[in-house]
């Protein structure tokens, strides 16, 4: 009898959240791919209630994500304190989730917080990589606040990444670099106070204006050096004429080869990349090794 009353609980628990089921299920705003989304899903319990619905303009939310920068350590820091800043994403990055993100504010309830996720390819056609970052955002007591699961995260297109809840813990090296207005979410790790490296708050009520917001998207490539020196003039191109000319050198008759990046270009295109951290330390080693060998 015992048995047959612990079954018919079970079975009552099962089908109550069967039925709550949908109400809990995450609200689509926007998707391309797999690894660009924006939705709304319930948020975490403890930092309900959310001051949801919100407003923002486009050019606000723009402002936000253009603000955020992070920093990635060098390989070989083993502190993981020398390393460089990046802007997290470039205008042509923000300009598809912007509305979206906007219009999931708008729509968000109390108990709801924002997930978001943008993919993007950076580098050339033949040395790149897709980068993802990803996390949750939702307004509290005047700020906005946007965890991230993933920081410019290399990734390949076919890769899924766990959609965890990113104000649990954040292991990754690279880490959010707070700008002015900004700060990061204190929290403590092994008993000691320290920042949560993803975590980034900002005011809710002004976004970040737009000298501080806007500012170099890439590092400026080196120019490549042009085959004509600087003080003589372009040869002009060969014009068809009715009168029969003279017969041309083989030189002047023939089309000009197309030029080709030189090794040492290569190689400063490589190490762009690397430094910009495009590529990782093994595929800048790697593509190194195959510049050197056609040598």
């Amino acid at each position: 009898m015992k048995r047959v009353f612990c079954w018919s609980l079970v079975l009552l628990l099962w089908a109550g959240s069967a039925q709550a089921l949908p109400f809990s299920r995450s609200k689509k705003i926007f998707r391309k791919g797999d690894g660009t989304w924006v939705k709304l899903i319930k948020g975490k319990k403890t930092l309900r209630p959310f001051d949801h619905p919100a407003q923002f303009s486009e050019e606000a939310m723009d402002r936000y994500l253009a603000s955020i920068r992070y920093f990635r350590p060098e390989f070989y820091s083993v502190t993981g304190k020398t390393g460089k800043e990046w802007d997290l994403l470039s205008a042509e990055e923000r300009a598809p989730i912007v509305p979206h993100l906007v219009k999931a504010f708008a729509l968000a309830k109390p108990d709801q917080w924002v997930d978001f996720s943008i993919s993007a390819y950076r580098g050339t056609l033949l040395i790149g990589s897709y980068r993802q970052s990803d996390g949750v955002m939702f307004v509290k007591d005047g700020e906005l606040n946007i965890v991230f699961r993933n920081i410019s995260l290399k990734k390949s297109p076919a890769e899924v990444t766990p959609k965890t809840d990113p104000t649990k813990s954040y292991t990754a090296r690279v880490r959010i670099a707070p700008g002015p207005g900004q700060r990061l979410m204190p929290g403590t790790r092994l008993g000691k106070e320290v920042d949560k490296e993803n975590w980034v708050v900002m005011s809710a009520k002004e976004a970040p204006p737009l000298a501080t917001a806007v500012k170099p998207e890439r590092e400026p490539e080196e120019p490549i050096p042009s085959s004509i020196p600087p003080d003589q003039p372009v040869p002009a191109q060969p014009q068809a004429s009715p009168a029969p000319a003279p017969p041309a050198s083989a030189s002047e008759a023939s089309p000009a080869p197309e030029l080709k990046p030189s090794t040492r270009e290569r190689l400063q295109e490589l190490k762009a990349l690397y430094d910009e951290g495009l590529i990782s330390h093994e595929e800048y080693l790697e593509k190194r090794e195959q510049i050197l060998q056609e040598l």
